[in-house]
């Protein structure tokens, strides 16, 4: 199995203009080549691939943030682009995940039409996962022709899948769009291109979360037998992922962060402001000093001689 980033959309906030321009050098695409509208305080600008969107970056200058949308026709074009790289630039700032698209590519020819085909024709039996939970897997045709079979639905919030042939190599194709940003970083923490075994297990650990295609019979006794040509697709053996404990680390993690940066923030602004006293000191008393930034900011200070 192959297993890529098909498509990636976040909002990073707070990000100034040389900031931005950082971000297009990451992305290896000459400014020039953009289509840029502006719209009062919103500029939006697309790169096209083949007359294909590639790339859509929303710039609000009012909020100061970015929605930056990557296709899959960037990934599949970019041979330059460094998405570790990208994941270290994005820690920088305040961001937010809003939907990643993870492939899953049948190089090794391990499933059939004819048995996809049936399972999905008897879904009740055959599959289990979040993604067919509520709603079975609509397999689709085109002039009664196999066209893809849908896993869910486009509107979720949480996750939606796809599975079809590739025409560039005829392989099935399993592509799973990842909503809710704790599942999100909890893939991406793990990417390396070095060293990809840990993101490969979180990516599975993702899939078979979402859909899963198993033995009637321990189906019913709900002791889970995946089908042989599935668990060969899969390749490795793996073990349930419980999404809650995932959150709530994901949480703890936003929380410490935030007290960090806060901590670090409030470390600078008191730093500046002894510098600042201190400076202003030669040319009038402290206390005055004190005064007038107090009406500025309309913030009482007190110096406090223990400190």
């Amino acid at each position: 199995m192959q297993i890529e980033i098909h498509g990636l959309v976040v909002v990073i906030h707070n990000i100034c203009k040389d900031d931005r321009i950082n971000l297009l050098s990451l992305l290896h695409i000459n400014v020039n080549s953009f289509v840029i509208d502006s719209i009062k305080r919103r500029t939006k600008l697309t790169y096209s691939f083949k007359d294909e969107e590639s790339v859509c970056i929303t710039i609000n200058s009012e909020c100061d943030y970015v929605m930056l949308i990557l296709h899959g026709s960037f990934f599949d074009n970019s041979p330059d682009f460094r998405l570790r790289k990208f994941l270290v630039f994005l820690s920088i700032f305040k961001h937010t995940f809003k939907q990643l698209d993870v492939a899953f590519n049948d190089d090794l020819n391990c499933l059939t039409l004819r048995e996809l085909r049936h399972w999905v024709r008897n879904s009740k039996e055959y599959c289990t996962g979040s993604l067919v939970a509520r709603n079975p897997p609509k397999y689709l045709t085109v002039e009664r022709k196999f066209d893809a079979i849908q896993l869910g639905s486009a509107r979720s919030t949480m996750n939606y899948g796809t599975i079809y042939r590739r025409p560039n190599t005829g392989f099935f194709r399993i592509e799973i769009k990842v909503k809710n940003k704790d599942k999100i970083g909890y893939i991406l923490k793990k990417y390396s291109t070095k060293y990809p075994q840990q993101f490969h297990k979180r990516c599975l650990q993702l899939l078979d979360s979402c859909i899963n295609f198993v033995t009637p019979s321990s189906k019913r006794r709900r002791v889970i037998e995946k089908q042989p040509s599935w668990e060969a697709f899969l390749g490795s053996d793996i073990k349930k992922i419980k999404w809650k404990a995932v959150h709530d680390a994901q949480r703890a993690h936003r929380q410490e962060s935030e007290s960090v940066s806060v901590a670090k923030k409030t470390q600078r602004l008191g730093s500046s402001l002894r510098n600042t006293v201190s400076r202003l000191s030669t040319i009038l008393p402290e206390h005055e000093v004190l005064n007038l930034i107090s009406e500025k900011s309309g913030y009482k200070l007190v110096k406090d001689d223990d400190i």
